[in-house]
């Protein structure tokens, strides 16, 4: 949401005030997504660049749809099979299945897009209510946890699947407000969430740095909730995280400004109570890169792969950036 505020200030500026970002379609029903996809290489200047930091890149798409409700995913969750499931910061679900050759991504099918159901069977009534930023989602189960700015809460759902369309008609069995985010800035509250293997969740304020750069985190659990702090790379801030294991998180973090433009970095946080984590790639130009918020873990054998996903932020000037790479071995 960070970009979004500066980025729509400068434009207004430089465009005289006009309105660039178009207004979202409110959903009230499943609908199919048709979705197109443009390939894009890592880097335009150099496109048999494969490997950053310790990503090796697997192929990466433009996604548009026909559909105006598409755009704004925050949130990014894989499997099983090739199916990934998102969300976005306009209150819905949004499942494709990513179609692969040679383990390379190169195109996307059976696109739904639908809304987030409340407590009461209900979409979000406006943009306040349907701020959702980041999502965990076991796909054993379908349990899911979706996190809201703006309204910080948690709504809780059983029996997601991205393969069935019914599915996203569940209501919310549970809606969640924690004391500890309550203070927390309204467009940057719990942007990144990640449940560990004991079902604890892990979620990051997305802004509110003291001076050394720390943010809060809240692990929730069994036990009640434990505070702690998060300090990203400078200039950058948490989006979204997975759990590797118990002890260690993978941490999409987003920078934005108006001099240099946006940037992601990947760090590896060890759980503790105050995190630094150590940074293994950094997306930035001439890199393809656009306002990355989601991302999604797939472990194949003793192999991991690491899907990021954009938010558009619904303007013409930014882009739905689907992109794949293969997390490599420490050196």
């Amino acid at each position: 949401m960070m970009a979004r505020s500066i980025a729509t200030g400068i434009l207004a500026t430089v465009l005289g005030g006009m309105v660039w970002a178009a207004t979202p379609a409110m959903l009230s029903r499943v609908e199919t997504l048709p979705l197109a996809a443009v390939a894009v290489p890592l880097n335009a200047q150099d496109p048999a660049r494969v490997e950053v930091g310790r990503l090796r890149y697997l192929g990466g798409l433009v996604l548009r749809s026909a559909n105006p409700a598409f755009g704004g995913l925050s949130g990014l969750r894989a499997g099983p099979g090739e199916r990934l499931l998102a969300i976005s910061d306009t209150g819905n679900w949004v499942t494709f299945t990513t179609v692969e050759r040679g383990g390379r991504l190169v195109g996307v099918q059976g696109g739904t897009i639908a809304p987030l159901l409340d407590g009461d069977g209900a979409p979000p009534s406006s943009k306040t209510a349907a701020d959702a930023e980041s999502l965990e989602w076991d796909p054993a189960t379908g349990d899911a946890v979706v996190s809201f700015e703006q309204d910080h809460r948690r709504q809780v759902y059983r029996g997601i699947d991205p393969a069935d369309a019914a599915s996203f008609g569940h209501p919310a069995v549970a809606v969640l407000r924690d004391p500890a985010t309550a203070a927390w800035p309204a467009n940057g509250g719990g942007e990144a969430i990640a449940r560990l293997p004991d079902g604890s969740l892990v979620i990051f304020e997305e802004e509110g740095q003291d001076a050394q750069g720390f943010a809060s985190v809240l692990t929730i659990g069994p036990q009640g909730t434990v505070q702690s702090r998060y300090a990203p790379p400078r200039g950058f801030r948490p989006t979204d995280a997975f759990a590797l294991d118990a002890h260690t998180l993978l941490v999409l973090n987003r920078h934005f400004s108006p001099l240099d433009g946006v940037a992601a970095a990947l760090t590896l946080v060890t759980l503790g109570p105050e995190m630094r984590g150590t940074e293994i790639a950094r997306l930035a130009p001439p890199l393809t890169v656009d306002n990355m918020e989601g991302l999604a873990v797939v472990r194949d054998g003793t192999r991991t792969f690491v899907y990021l996903v954009s938010d558009d932020n619904f303007s013409g000037l930014q882009r739905t950036l689907l992109m794949k790479f293969e997390l490599l071995p420490a050196p």
